[in-house]
């Protein structure tokens, strides 16, 4: 009866605690999927600094806030994008510019020439019609290169640098939390394990 008890309780233990590593480990992915985008971002927003005052290489983030170029680009999706020549513009690729105080991501959907100027017709993807102002290339801060989804929910609100390492530190610090948590949960378990051990062997 003992041995069935013993066998009983520890069963529902092992089951408590494959279920509670279980919820440790979605949470320790989410955990370093958050700071692996954040880091990333980090760095993406330092380097553009760095480039802003030295020619050559830059990059741009930004997040979607509309839906005009679903479903290539979604609201919230954080996309990047790099600075290029002019002559590496093609019909077709997606370019951020400047209009009007705002970013707009769109694409380019033809090339014309107005006395002797380069200009660039833009549209949506999810747009009936092209942008009304043709772009200028001194307008456009960079060609498409990469978005990482949804991460608009994560970085929207972060507007300062201090904001993205104070999220860092504190999501490094529950992952400490969560591992000590864990820790504890583990020496629990072996001493409810000694302990009945040692209360069969007395018994006999």
């Amino acid at each position: 009866m003992k041995n069935k008890l013993k066998k009983f309780t520890n069963d529902n233990i092992d089951k408590k605690m494959k279920k509670k590593n279980r919820r440790s480990l979605f949470k320790s992915i989410i955990i370093y999927f958050l700071l692996a985008i954040l880091s990333i971002y980090f760095l993406i927003v330092i380097w553009g600094n760095f480039s802003e005052r030295n020619a050559g290489f830059q990059i741009n983030s930004f997040i979607v806030i509309s839906g005009s170029m679903m479903p290539a680009l979604d609201i919230n999706d954080m996309i990047f994008s790099i600075q290029v020549e002019q002559n590496e513009l093609e019909q077709g690729d997606i370019i951020s510019f400047y209009k009007e105080e705002q970013v707009i991501t769109h694409r380019i959907n033809k090339i014309v020439e107005q006395d002797g100027q380069v200009l660039y017709e833009t549209k949506g993807d999810n747009n009936n019609s092209p942008d009304e102002e043709l772009v200028q290339y001194e307008e456009i801060m960079g060609r498409y290169l990469f978005k990482i989804p949804k991460v608009g929910y994560v970085i929207r609100n972060l507007q300062t640098r201090i904001g993205i390492i104070v999220v860092i530190i504190l999501l490094f610090i529950r992952e400490i939390h969560i591992k000590n948590k864990e820790n504890k949960e583990i020496v629990r378990h072996q001493k409810r394990i000694e302990m009945e051990e040692n209360k069969d062997k007395s018994d006999i």
